[in-house]
């Protein structure tokens, strides 16, 4: 999968057409029905997909090319993913995001279930898919009944989808049931709701993490691309771990030096009057903290935080209510 920046927000997009990555995407589709037929870079397609989507948003055409893209990449886990972006376009976003024309829309639903019935009919489904597939069937249905909604569900063709895939787990689970496997059920797997979370199943590559969340305030719905984290990239960040540790020891280390040097207990009480108060934290290092690669450091941090915090608090809690004004008066 495309290499991008970790943790970026993309807002609902607007035309992309004056955009030469549109272009040049749209160029490299051209293939599908080009009288030679060449081959298509898909690897290319899904670059250009993710760069559209940083650069302007995401909107239904790249986002329909982006899910075709996975799918020939990483089959069924491809078009699930691919389809966790559109059920969020379409479910939270449906008055704001390109093309606006409703035929449009429909027709590039109608183009991506073709492909995508197209990418199926070369896949070998086993039962550990089965999973999979529900979940993917679910998907399909709950985007098939928002279009319902929107008196769009027939021209769509979404639902001939759905059935497709329906068919496949109903082949998958009368196998199982012919070979004495325990077969699973739609009910096993989680259902899908108003915040869709999807990560992708490939391991070999970095993954994304699709999270469409509707907000209550005026506020337009964004659609946040995470990065999720990989073997490789806890590497690094086990690095991150054990350098904040070699820092702390080095800390506690001149900490013990400077205590065998102790001043009197009167010079000492004297520095603690010309102490600074704390002070917050910046944006930059709040968002640095809250980043997934920390959430180790985090936790680890967390509860010592908490307590010196909860001491700070009790030793103003124990002060007299005339304290300020008396200490004011004093100096």
């Amino acid at each position: 999968m495309a290499a991008i920046s970790s943790g970026y927000t993309v807002h609902t997009g607007d035309d992309p057409r004056a955009l030469p990555e549109f272009s040049a995407l749209k160029e490299e589709m051209s293939k599908l029905s080009h009288p030679a037929r060449p081959d298509v870079d898909w690897a290319r397609v899904e670059q250009l997909c993710l760069t559209l989507f940083r650069l302007n948003g995401v909107e239904l055409q790249s986002a329909a090319w982006y899910t075709l893209a996975r799918a020939q990449r990483a089959g069924l886990a491809g078009i699930d993913e691919g389809l966790a972006l559109i059920d969020g376009l379409v479910s939270h976003q449906w008055s704001q995001f390109w093309p606006q024309p409703t035929h449009v829309r429909v027709e590039i639903f109608a183009w991506l279930v073709v492909r995508l019935q197209q990418v199926l009919r070369t896949c070998v489904f086993s039962y550990i898919d089965l999973p999979l597939i529900y979940r993917t069937e679910k998907r399909l249905a709950h985007l098939s009944e928002v279009l319902q909604r929107l008196e769009l569900k027939h021209v769509s063709k979404l639902d001939n989808l759905r059935v497709q895939f329906h068919n496949s787990a109903r082949r998958l689970e009368s196998l199982a049931q012919e070979k004495g496997v325990v077969s699973l059920s739609p009910a096993s797997v989680s259902s899908i709701e108003d915040t869709t979370i999807l990560v992708s199943a490939e391991q070999s590559q970095p993954q994304l993490m699709y999270v469409a969340q509707e907000t209550m305030s005026s506020v337009q719905p964004q659609i946040k691309v995470v990065r999720a984290l990989t073997s490789s990239r806890w590497k690094v960040g086990h690095g991150f771990v054990a350098g904040v540790v070699l820092c702390a020891l080095t800390v506690t280390g001149i900490g013990w030096v400077k205590g065998m040097r102790q001043a009197p207990p009167l010079a000492q009480a004297l520095q603690v009057t010309t102490q600074p108060l704390p002070r917050t934290l910046l944006p930059a290092q709040l968002a640095e903290l809250r980043h997934p690669d920390n959430a180790v450091l985090l936790n680890q941090l967390q509860e010592e935080t908490l307590a010196a915090s909860r001491a700070q608090l009790a030793s103003l809690d124990a002060l007299p209510v005339l304290w300020r004004l008396s200490m004011g008066r004093s100096y």
